[in-house]
């Protein structure tokens, strides 16, 4: 996940200021997972979870608004055809066999799921 954010965000600034702000978001990268699951529980174990979801609304929303107004499209994104391919076949395929999976789990139990998983894996032709 670090690679795939910090990535746009490299390509978002200049080579003289991309030097003094991404170590800032490594420090952010590396500090979140400590203080995201411990402010978490103490809100559990001193509110209750549901708090947790309700603090994370507005914290989404001036998030979704902030990348909205802050972050531009790089100059090859701007230039390129706006037409959107989607693979139907692909989406149709992972919703059906995630639908599968979740019946088949609490019917058969693990050791079903598991073998499907490996005759998938072991069976599945990657194009080269």
């Amino acid at each position: 996940m670090p690679p795939a954010t910090s990535a746009p965000c490299a390509g978002q600034w200049c080579p003289t200021k991309r030097i003094r702000r991404l170590p800032i978001f490594i420090v952010a990268i590396v500090v979140a997972p400590v203080l995201g699951p411990t402010l978490g529980g103490w809100i559990t174990d001193n509110f209750s979870w549901r708090w947790v979801f309700l603090l994370n609304v507005p914290v989404g929303v001036l998030t979704t608004f902030a990348v909205m107004q802050l972050v531009e499209d790089p100059p090859w994104k701007k230039n390129a055809d706006t037409r959107v391919s989607v693979d139907y076949i692909g989406i149709t395929l992972i919703a059906t066999g995630l639908g599968c999976l979740q019946v088949a789990r609490p019917r058969r139990g693990r050791r079903l799921v598991l073998v499907w998983l490996f005759a998938c894996s072991r069976y599945s032709r990657w194009p080269a």
